[in-house]
């Protein structure tokens, strides 16, 4: 289906939150203004065929800040002030899971996030990249006052057990987490990570039917990549028009849905005629756009703002 740009609100954010540097003639981030913290340090069960604990490399390791056992140390306050108080704008908390598919929390955690949001007065964004979820975990996290969860949705059986190493899950059990995240009051934004099937489109558009009834506050679009060459996961073959028409049957379904192009993209795809095709389709937001995208909003008077935190 070919949308016409005029018939949307023209406009978009781009989001370049500071634990990645952007620098273009339109705008250049703050080295640190968003910090990605591992709750794990460098260790996870899960071991994601694409992944395998790679990504927890490049985060902030929250135990090299103090005592996981210690109580009266607050890691996150001691970040923050590492970074720098007037630096900082917001942060993901997230790491590596357990075999099970979720991130450790305990009680220390959830008081460290209250006592931060109460002594910034709720100016730190703090985001979360949670895996499953109990109900005990979930109400807490909404008692500390946190800004919003981002969870994985993935409808692919194979991928779930074979990508993920899930091997108790179905895809169920992603929307029933989701639920759960829901009715708790918490602001939710889904990511659909597009080609965890052996780098191809399966169960996506499955994801996006099942997200439409689910009042999801954002939906996002991540493409998978392979961390390291030396994984046995397949480089992905995704073509821009597929995406295009999974962007097309998402705002269909939701088209009043936040929908937005996250950071997750293997080198090499054609990341500008994507990025500008969906601009053409209404995306709302697009995180580290390319120079292209970001002239083509300018010469078509699109509104157009950049957000240094993460792209929910």
């Amino acid at each position: 289906m070919k949308r016409d740009i005029l018939k949307y609100d023209k406009k978009v954010v781009f989001a370049v939150p500071g634990s990645k540097v952007f620098i273009s003639r339109y705008y250049r981030n703050k080295p640190n203004s968003f910090l990605n913290i591992s709750l794990t340090g460098r260790h996870c069960e899960l071991l994601c065929r694409h992944c395998r604990a790679m990504l927890l490399e490049d985060m902030v390791d929250i135990n090299t800040f103090g005592n996981p056992f210690d109580n009266a140390e607050n890691r996150l306050l001691k970040i923050l002030k590492k970074f720098g108080r007037e630096i900082v704008k917001g942060m993901l908390l997230s790491g590596g899971f357990d075999k099970n598919g979720i991130l450790p929390l305990d009680d220390k955690i959830i008081n460290e996030i209250r006592e931060l949001k109460s002594q910034t007065k709720n100016q730190i964004k703090i985001f979360m990249h949670l895996g499953f979820v109990e109900k005990y975990t979930v109400n807490a996290l909404y008692g500390c006052g946190v800004d919003g969860v981002l969870v994985n949705v993935i409808s692919d059986k194979d991928a779930i057990k074979k990508t993920y190493n899930l091997k108790n899950c179905s895809p169920d059990s992603f929307y029933k987490n989701i639920k759960v995240l829901k009715n708790a009051g918490l602001k939710v934004a889904p990511h659909i990570i597009i080609g965890l099937n052996d780098g191809k489109i399966s169960g996506e558009f499955n994801s996006i039917e099942q997200l439409s009834s689910l009042g999801a506050d954002a939906i996002v679009f991540a493409i998978v990549k392979k961390i390291s060459k030396h994984f046995d996961f397949v480089d992905p073959d995704i073509k821009v028009n597929e995406i295009i028409k999974l962007f097309d049957y998402t705002k269909k379904l939701v088209p009043d849905t936040l929908i937005s192009l996250g950071c997750a993209r293997p080198s090499g795809f054609s990341t500008e005629k994507l990025e500008i095709e969906l601009l053409k389709r209404g995306i709302d937001v697009i995180s580290f756009p390319s120079d292209a995208a970001i002239e083509f909003a300018e010469k078509n008077n699109f509104k157009f703002s950049f957000l240094e935190q993460c792209c929910t």
